[in-house]
């Protein structure tokens, strides 16, 4: 279903579809095993691949301080270009005004010397069978982050801070003689077991730390004058031992939850001022929508419109950060979880960032939340966070429930 110039919602949920991709030349002859084997890289299976095919590119890596410094290239091209990748750590949101912690991260920007499209079958192909054992454990107790989340409904929630707010909880952990094949065999599994994600992806600095994630939710795409957003939230939580009958019905509950309903409707209000910030005329809004994914299912809108011309850097910067990730009003729930959190996101909640040209020249750009995403160091330290959206109706403990099913889903994958 579809709705015109930011008006109201619709309140039929349909499952969404993918984006169909535009269709690519695969040539696995191109790449080798080499170039995953020396220098930094980073692999992305989504929309623009298809659902069989990876796109890799590799080049330099740079740091920079602002999404300003992220170099761009502007001459004619023959075919599609992809000039840059990039993780964008969640501090960035100071740009707009916002308070977030930081602990030194810095834009981590690829300038791509070669891109080559693949398929999923050759990665797996290129791959020596490993064995990997990975434990996470929580750094607060269950009672401790539902002591949080019960101040955030009584004190901000209850005293008009906001209407919804998100703060995540962090897991930490150990892998064994971590090595680049093992860091891509994890890729690869999320690759073969995991479905309805925007973007799979695995981002290598060349040095010390890898990025893996498989993010259900597309955070801004800039491309042909059209501008898009996906604010995805409620979580339903399947249960593979429930006949079919039982966890229909269980679906449907959950679709007529009020508490799950407000959550959806309050981050789509949020990023529709971003659109409206974005797109002055106005544009369209499809949904809701259900995303399926391996242990999950989640309710979603998607926002389209018309930008007037301005620059795609200066609209990512208005876009930043999705509000299911920190929460609303965007302003006051960032100083809000700033105060409750002692240390810096790093690059959860914020985006991977790809920049490049259509043929001619025109810049494009696309970018995916990092949520569900794993941050390995070379040492084999492993750190990731995962969150849920808290409104007025929030029970404590099932929200931390869906944080444990989100770190569940990541290992299952």
């Amino acid at each position: 279903s579809t709705q015109s110039t930011w008006g109201h919602f619709l309140s039929v949920y349909f499952f969404s579809r993918p984006p169909s991709p535009a269709p690519r030349a695969m040539s696995d002859s191109t790449a080798t095993a080499h170039t995953l084997a020396s220098g930094p890289f980073c692999l992305i299976n989504g929309p623009l691949t298809g659902a069989d095919g990876l796109l890799l590119m590799y080049g330099p890596v740079a740091a920079y301080d602002r999404l300003a410094d992220i170099p761009r290239r502007r001459d004619a091209t023959e075919n599609v270009a992809y000039d840059t990748v990039s993780m964008i750590p969640f501090s960035q949101i100071q740009e707009r005004g916002f308070k977030a912690h930081n602990e030194g991260e810095k834009i981590l920007t690829i300038r791509v010397d070669a891109a080559h499209n693949l398929t999923v079958q050759w990665l797996l192909d290129s791959l020596t069978a490993t064995e990997i054992a990975l434990a996470l454990e929580f750094d607060t107790e269950r009672q401790q982050y539902a002591d949080i989340i019960q101040t955030i409904k009584d004190d901000m929630i209850g005293n008009g801070e906001g209407s919804s707010f998100v703060t995540p909880r962090k897991c930490t952990g150990q892998i064994l003689e971590f090595d680049r094949n093992k860091a891509l065999t994890i890729f690869s599994r999320l690759l073969t077991n995991e479905y309805g994600c925007y973007w799979k992806f695995c981002f290598f600095d060349g040095d010390t730390r890898y990025f893996i994630g498989a993010s259900p939710e597309r955070h801004l795409t800039v491309r042909g004058g059209l501008v898009e957003m996906n604010p995805i939230s409620g979580t339903f939580r399947k249960k593979p031992a429930n006949t079919w009958a039982a966890e229909r019905d269980a679906l449907l509950a959950f679709l007529r939850d009020e508490k799950e309903i407000d959550e959806l409707w309050m981050v789509t209000d949020e990023e529709l001022k971003m659109m409206a910030a974005m797109c002055p005329s106005g544009g369209d809004i499809h949904g809701p929508l259900l995303k399926e994914m391996g242990a999950l299912i989640h309710t979603e809108y998607l926002l389209s419109g018309a930008h007037d011309g301005t620059d795609q850097v200066d609209l990512l910067r208005t876009s930043m950060f999705a509000p299911t990730v920190t929460g609303s009003p965007m302003g006051n729930a960032c100083a809000c979880v700033y105060s409750l959190e002692r240390h810096t996101r790093s690059y959860y909640s914020s985006c991977i960032l790809l920049m490049g040209r259509e043929a001619g020249g025109a810049e494009f750009l696309d970018s995916s939340i990092t949520i569900r995403t794993l941050e390995f160091r070379s040492t084999g330290h492993v750190s990731v966070r995962v969150g849920a959206t808290l409104v007025k109706d929030s029970v404590p403990m099932e929200e931390v429930a869906e944080c444990e099913a989100k770190i569940a889903a990541v290992l299952r994958s």
